[in-house]
């Protein structure tokens, strides 16, 4: 319990930690755990055993009374079946012992039924209302459990719920009714708490019968200790909510921060406002990148940055003297017309000229505007079947995003950047070696005009995802090619590819330290969970 109060403020991080906590909460709930300063304040309580017999008692006089049946006799729990220690003066009970089933009382009503029964009270199914009927089968307070579907295994909503006033329901769910001097709340508690599969039949249609469900064993403390209990857990669950939220909204307020500073790096329309952005962002590096969504936004802007020439303006200054990427442009240009002449790549269709409306900004002196087709081929890959990928091939085979296998021929011997044509369209990754790239997906060629890794990382600034068309997203190779782009001189195309490496390497730093604050509260998750079993 320690562990659990010393870190509830860093466990209700994230929507996941939050919901794990009351799950655990409810755990240590039943256990008697939250509960264990309040025991030892009130040592003169009556016992469990006396709430039983008076439970017993009941039940005799209903049946008596013919308000209820006499139930089939339930096996006694064996040691076994308890799943955890009691504190003194609690026992254990079968459900079917310490509750009234309600089930006979149930009737299912058809969706068309339903539609010409429209009115003001609740229908229940097995995970809570699904719709509103003219009439009621029940009143009161009864607390309604899953019978059957995929919930009962995956937990997703609570199994357990209090239905109040009046109400239909169907056959999905279970409906049990608490005897005075009992806690609805409490027991509710409990079933969201225990581990129901040893109770569960049935594979692809999960079901929880009305037997097994009497079978059940249940922690019974006496009554007060049952409101105390859900007293306890009321008050964590709301604190957790809290500080969740809390948590939320400062993280809600990094992000739209974030998300004000990289617009404004990426949208920055003159140099004044650009450097005036990339200050405050070199001045809140850290805070403005809490998150990993935070860190992918800001690789993208860095990216934004390097094609504009901001990264490099210092460099430009210092090296005045460069050849320009025009002349570059036109080696690219040559180098081309002898692989077609050579016929090793075909001869492009024509690509439009660049307009001056489609200029996005003010390139740097020496720089150049181009259609992307002016700097590269992007070749198609060849099919394999699965059969020839072999585990302990030569040469990697790259699919659409990554490498699916190996195998002892290959493509190009070159480097080469492959990039996703069909599925994970636009998607971007490096082969450093002789690499096969498979038919959902295209290989750039390294090329001696072109620094490789700037290359890469003008791909990156462009967003191809975004370019994907159909169900599944295609990338079409001939819009590739009009895509606008820019050009550097080939020095600063280097001296871009060794300032963006640095501060990707920042980059890096930040996710390290998102994923050790991510691992510590995951460990501290555990030592508690530790501690409550």
């Amino acid at each position: 319990m320690n562990i659990l109060l010393n870190n509830f403020k860093q466990l209700t991080t994230t929507p996941q930690n939050a919901e794990q906590l009351k799950k655990l909460v409810l755990q240590l709930a039943v256990q008697g755990k939250l509960t264990e300063e309040w025991r030892k304040q009130h040592p003169d309580v009556e016992p469990a055993s006396a709430l039983l017999e008076r439970i017993r008692t009941e039940k005799e006089r209903l049946i008596k009374e013919k308000k209820i049946k006499r139930q089939k006799s339930l096996p006694e729990i064996t040691e076994e079946e308890k799943p955890f220690e009691l504190p003194k003066e609690w026992e254990w009970c079968r459900l079917g012992k310490y509750a009234l089933n309600r089930d006979g009382e149930r009737i299912p009503l058809s969706k068309k039924d339903r539609e010409l029964r429209q009115g003001e009270y609740d229908y229940y199914g097995a995970s809570g209302v699904i719709d509103k009927i003219d009439d009621f089968l029940y009143e009161g307070e009864f607390l309604l459990i899953g019978e059957d579907g995929a919930n009962l295994v995956a937990r997703s909503t609570p199994i357990a719920f209090i239905a109040k006033g009046k109400f239909w329901v169907n056959n999905h769910a279970h409906i049990l009714e608490c005897i005075k001097e009992t806690s609805i709340a409490y027991l509710t508690s409990f079933f969201n708490a225990i581990d129901l599969k040893p109770f569960i039949t049935g594979g692809f249609q999960p079901k929880l019968s009305q037997g097994n469900l009497n079978k059940i064993p249940i922690a019974i403390p006496n009554f007060l200790e049952q409101k105390a209990i859900v007293e306890k857990v009321e008050s964590l669950f709301a604190k957790i909510d809290r500080l969740h939220e809390l948590a939320q909204k400062k993280a809600e307020t990094r992000q739209k921060a974030a998300s004000a500073v990289f617009g404004g790096i990426n949208n920055a329309t003159n140099e004044e406002d650009l450097q005036a952005t990339w200050q405050l962002l070199k001045k809140n590096f850290s805070q403005v990148s809490q998150t990993r969504e935070g860190v992918k936004q800001l690789r993208q802007s860095i990216l934004q940055l390097a094609v504009q020439g901001r990264l490099t303006v210092n460099w430009r200054k210092q090296n005045p003297d460069v050849e320009p990427a025009s002349e570059l442009l036109g080696r690219i240009r040559a180098e081309k017309e002898r692989l077609i002449k050579e016929k090793k790549i075909k001869r492009q269709k024509p690509l439009p000229e660049i307009t001056e409306e489609e200029k996005l900004f003010d390139l740097p002196v020496g720089w150049e505007w181009c259609r992307i087709g002016k700097l590269c081929d992007m070749i198609y890959g060849s099919s394999l079947t699965k059969s020839q990928c072999i585990p302990n091939g030569k040469y990697p085979v790259y699919g659409s995003n990554g490498i699916v296998g190996h195998y002892n021929e290959y493509l190009t011997e070159k480097r080469a950047i492959i990039v996703g044509r069909k599925g994970s369209s636009g998607a971007l990754n490096i082969s450093e070696y002789p690499s096969w790239t498979t038919d959902v997906a295209y290989y750039i060629e390294e090329s001696d005009n072109i620094d490789f890794t700037f290359f890469y990382y003008l791909l990156k600034s462009l967003n191809l995802e975004k370019m994907g068309k159909g169900i599944k997203p295609g990338l079409n190779r001939n819009e590739f090619y009009e895509v606008i782009a820019v050009l550097p001189p080939l020095p600063e195309q280097q001296a871009i590819v060794k300032k963006v490496n640095q501060l990707m390497s920042w980059c890096d730093e930040l996710e390290k330290k998102i994923e050790e604050r991510e691992t510590l509260h995951e460990k501290i998750m555990h030592a508690v969970v530790k501690q409550a079993i």
